[in-house]
């Protein structure tokens, strides 16, 4: 006889086996979006680009994902061997109409549970509006743990796992398929946001040191 864990498992898979499906007809959104957080605060951001930017962006988005474990700042070994700003993408992004859409202030958590959890708060309300059903929309972050397991779904921290069931349910009723990308933290649109700093200076700042 199997396990009792592992029936369990079995049972649960073949009761969620209809939804287990993927429309390849669902378009990409012109729409383009960036979560950013702090242990204390969490803000997101939005921009509507050429669609064919976006789908540019979507082919080069993580889909294979990461595991990701809650420990010390110090432990982090991404830290360091995050990617640099790709010049070109940072021109770009700041020629872009961004718009915040929410900034808010959250418990004091890991950062990483916080980075999730502000795109999983971005996507949920989203997800309220029958006008993002049935897309595949680009969600730009500065977290290498946060991008790595919103891609993969999963994680080894039960804290992020929580979270990520939540985007789950979220993205199944809505149809929606999100495309994680990383991009450094300079860089990113809903970084000033979360830092109770305007969104429009440094927009202007980008936009200045882009054309210097």
């Amino acid at each position: 006889l199997l396990p009792l864990t592992i029936s369990d498992e079995l049972l649960a898979l073949a009761c969620l086996a209809p939804l287990l499906y993927s429309d390849l007809r669902v378009p990409v959104s012109s729409t383009v979006v960036a979560t950013d957080a702090t242990p204390t605060r969490g803000a997101a951001a939005s921009a509507v680009v050429p669609l064919l930017t976006a789908r540019r962006l979507f082919a080069g988005a993580e889909f294979r994902g990461a595991d990701a474990r809650l420990v010390d700042r110090v432990d982090l070994r991404d830290v360091d061997a995050a990617p640099a700003a790709d010049p070109a993408l940072a021109a770009a992004l700041a020629a872009w109409p961004w718009q915040v859409r929410a900034a808010y202030d959250m418990e004091v958590d890991h950062i990483n549970a916080q980075e999730l959890r502000a795109l999983v708060g971005l996507i949920t309300r989203r997800c309220r509006s029958s006008a993002n059903f049935k897309q595949r929309l680009v969600a730009l972050l500065d977290n290498l743990a946060a991008c790595g397991a919103a891609a993969k779904g999963r994680s080894s921290s039960r804290r992020m796992n929580r979270l990520l069931r939540r985007l789950g349910a979220f993205l199944l009723a809505a149809d929606v398929y999100i495309a994680p990308r990383y991009i450094a933290s300079a860089v990113n649109p809903a970084d000033p946001p979360s830092r109770r700093r305007s969104l429009r200076a440094w927009l202007a700042r980008m936009r200045a040191a882009a054309g210097a």
